[in-house]
This record gives C-alpha cells, sequence and structure tokens, in this order.
C-alpha cells in the first residue's frame, strides 16, 4: 500500500525531505494510519531524539503517539494501541544507535540505517519474557525486561 506523500511505507528514505514529510504529517496529525508503520515509528523516534534531551524526548514521544491513536480510532487492547515499554524500549535502542553512529548526517541516511538495524519487531523478545512483555503492566508503564538486561 502507498500514499502520495509516503510511497513503499516500508521503502528507505530517498531524501532527508521524504523523511522529514512524514515528521510533518505525523505532528500535523495528517498521517494516514496506514503510514504509521514501524518504520515511521522508529523515524518518529530519532527525529525527537534529535530535537529534544532524551529525558523530554521519552515524555513527548508517547503522548504524541497517544494523540495520533487517538486520531485514528487505535484502541488499546491485548496486542494493539499504545504500549509504554516497547516505546520506551526502542527509545533506548534509538538512543544507543544515536551514540554509536558514525555514518552519513543526513536525516534520511540515519532514518535508513535505524531501520535495517531494527527492522525484525520481535526484538522486544530478546529481552523479555511474552508473558511479560504483553502484559497489561508492561503496556500500561516501563517494565525491566526479564531475559536480558538492555545494555547486552
Amino acid at each position: 500500500m502507498t500514499d502520495s506523500h509516503h510511497p513503499g511505507l516500508e521503502e528507505p528514505f530517498p531524501t532527508d525531505q521524504e523523511a522529514l514529510a512524514l515528521i510533518r504529517d505525523f505532528m500535523a496529525e495528517t498521517l494516514p494510519k496506514a503510514s504509521f508503520t514501524h518504520r515511521a515509528h522508529l523515524t518518529v523516534g530519532l527525529w525527537f531524539l534529535d530535537h529534544h534531551d532524551e529525558v523530554e524526548a521519552r515524555r513527548l514521544v508517547p503522548e504524541a503517539i497517544r494523540r495520533f491513536n487517538d486520531r485514528v480510532g487505535t484502541v488499546a487492547k491485548p496486542r494493539g494501541g499504545y504500549h509504554e515499554t516497547i516505546t520506551q524500549f526502542y527509545l533506548s535502542m534509538i538512543t544507543a544507535f544515536r551514540r554509536e553512529w558514525r555514518g552519513e548526517a543526513s536525516f534520511a541516511a540515519r532514518a535508513n540505517a535505524l531501520y535495517q538495524r531494527l527492522a525484525d519487531r520481535t526484538l522486544p523478545l530478546r529481552y523479555y519474557s511474552e508473558e511479560l512483555l504483553w502484559s497489561a503492566e508492561a503496556r500500561a508503564r516501563w517494565v525491566e525486561p526479564d531475559v536480558r538486561a538492555m545494555d547486552e
């Protein structure tokens, strides 16, 4: 599925303008629900961490995702809707990526490389048991991993 602003959805961003168009549409709450893919979530997290200190980004990203979900009618359920632990987990992974990145400085290049590194949506299950990750507690608030520490 494609849309006029975000062709290919999970395709690499060809330019900074394409990557930043996703951010603009997300922030303006005009991004279609289908365009808020895993790549888009990671790109949004990267942008917030580029423009805010980590503490502020960890507060702002959940607020922005919840607003987006409300606008597009995404309802919280056991395997859908906003998930605090997964959001904070990926913000930690993006923070580590930003610290280690030595490649091209453009936003599109970094967003594309970030997606390459974190494309596997089962990544949190290397750190969390399914029981804990999909618990109501983990959905509502940050919980520490129970399989492997985040710094491993």
